[in-house]
């Protein structure tokens, strides 16, 4: 593959889609012939302030048709955009500028609605330009649930093996209208929000602002797409909105879930108020696109099945292929696999590439019907005498008490040096907070076996999430080992 913009603007392609929508946002639309010029403009300007094939180009702006415009057209040129989250603060640009040897820098234009500026990419003493692998196309940053972000590069590769999904049970192509609450910074929004639909010829909704249950309820309210992409935690929060509020969703066909685990009883609720299934997914910053994907006919709690030319093994902890049944690291051959993580990375993440196959970290199972069902991180599984405990597991049971409307669990540090559990829960609006960790105390003591129990309960305002909406473990992990458990460390 030569390029992804080229096969998404290809003469072939523009002579049957060319007038359709492509891009619509707050009302301003733009046709692929149009959005293929718009991307040409950008990339002669990035050209004009000194870019030139191969550069690396940061992108921190929000979901438009500029940003589009811009991705595109600098793929298109030979330079390779970084995205970033617009979340993604000031104080971490000079770690992105000296990993990627930035050259400019894009960012929302704040005399044009919709569009973008280009201005120099700031120096870092000592920085340069990096490694530079065949054939980049742009860069994502992983969200960082248990650390610091990592760059994540992806190559030029064909689009039609990874369109199965979207083609055959979406049913995305022309005249389709989709529609992703999250950012195209994230993968899942990259590939599902963005590049499979101009793929398939649909029309792609953007919502310029950070995405909340009301702004994303209205834009679908006032745009009517057919296909909804977004996460388990705005399905919730979705569902905590009054149900007559809920009416908008009723014109949508289909509803994708990725990003994170989707909890069975949000899928069920979602199913009786909106009489449509949740499609529970897998994939991750390093496949971009889709490894899972499920159909109305799944079993519960699972992703489904694998993608179309997606190899999946399970292995334990020896490396040895884990039969039909049993619980594994999850092993991957993906048709759109990263090149490589950023020169920044460890060497032990660099190692999860191995020839031509992606170590997840993730530890599935999959039972004798095929099904594959995500038990949770690696780092989500520990010991607690000499038993292995799933943290997911124990999250579910928490989030299902009446009273708690999201439960957390991380593993901590005791004061002794002995690693234990603990469960961050955010009350629901009628719990009774006073009484809350208590009576979850009691629940989880009859629930639970002993060695699965844990150790400390914090109610918690929010959960802490990083740029793309994910769980960040590693805060709430502080919280308990800065207090050593003693009660200075819980949570406000």
């Amino acid at each position: 593959m030569d390029n992804i913009s080229d096969e998404l603007f290809a003469a072939a392609r523009l002579a049957r889609y060319g007038d359709g929508v492509a891009i619509e946002c707050a009302g301003r639309t733009l046709t692929y012939r149009q959005l293929a010029a718009r991307s040409e403009q950008i990339a002669s300007a990035l050209g004009g302030n000194g870019a030139e094939p191969g550069d690396r180009i940061v992108m921190r702006a929000s979901d438009t048709e500029g940003l589009v415009a811009a991705i595109l057209g600098a793929m298109q040129a030979g330079f390779v955009p970084v995205i970033l989250s617009p979340r993604v603060s000031d104080d971490d640009l000079p770690y992105i500028a000296d990993e990627t040897g930035a050259v400019l820098f894009v960012e929302n234009d704040p005399d044009s609605v919709g569009e973008v500026s280009i201005k120099k990419m700031p120096t870092v003493p000592g920085g340069g330009p990096g490694k530079r692998l065949p054939g980049e196309a742009f860069w994502l940053y992983s969200s960082g649930t248990t650390g610091r972000m990592k760059g994540v590069i992806h190559g030029h590769q064909a689009l039609a093996p990874v369109l199965s999904f979207h083609r055959d049970t979406l049913q995305v192509g022309p005249g389709s209208r989709t529609f992703c609450t999250s950012r195209i910074s994230f993968a899942y929004a990259m590939s599902n929000g963005l590049l499979a639909p101009l793929a398939l010829g649909a029309t792609v909704i953007l919502h310029a602002d950070w995405p909340s249950p009301e702004s994303t309820l209205e834009m679908i309210r006032t745009a009517r797409p057919d296909v909804i992409f977004s996460v388990p935690s705005m399905y919730r929060a979705w569902l905590e909105l009054p149900g007559d509020q809920l009416e908008p969703m009723a014109a949508a066909e289909r509803f994708v879930s990725a990003g994170e685990h989707l909890p069975v009883p949000v899928g069920d609720r979602w199913r009786d108020l909106c009489s449509r299934n949740i499609l529970d997914c897998y994939g991750c910053s390093e496949t971009c696109f889709l490894t899972f994907a499920s159909t109305d006919q799944a079993k519960p709690a699972s992703v489904g099945t694998p993608c179309a030319d997606v190899e999946a093994v399970l292995r334990d902890e020896t490396g040895a292929v884990v039969g039909a049944g049993g619980t594994g690291s999850l092993f991957i051959r993906h048709p759109f696999l990263a090149l490589a993580y950023g020169p920044a990375a460890a060497d032990d993440a660099q190692a999860r590439f191995q020839d031509g196959w992606f170590a997840t970290g993730d530890i599935f199972r999959c039972d004798d019907d095929g099904y594959w069902f995500h038990d949770g991180r690696e780092d989500d599984w520990l010991k607690v005498a000499g038993q292995w405990v799933s943290l997911r597991r124990v999250e579910e049971v928490a989030a299902g008490f009446d009273g708690v409307s999201a439960a957390a669990g991380v593993s901590a540090k005791d004061a002794d040096g002995f690693l234990r559990i603990a469960v961050f829960v955010v009350p629901a609006g009628h719990a009774d907070e006073p009484t809350l960790v208590g009576r979850l105390q009691a629940y989880l003591d009859e629930a639970l076996p002993t060695f699965k129990r844990p150790k400390w309960i914090r109610t918690i305002d929010v959960l802490p999430q990083t740029s793309t909406g994910k769980v960040r473990k590693v805060e709430l992990k502080g919280i308990i080992e800065e207090g050593h458990g003693t009660g200075e460390g819980a949570a406000p």
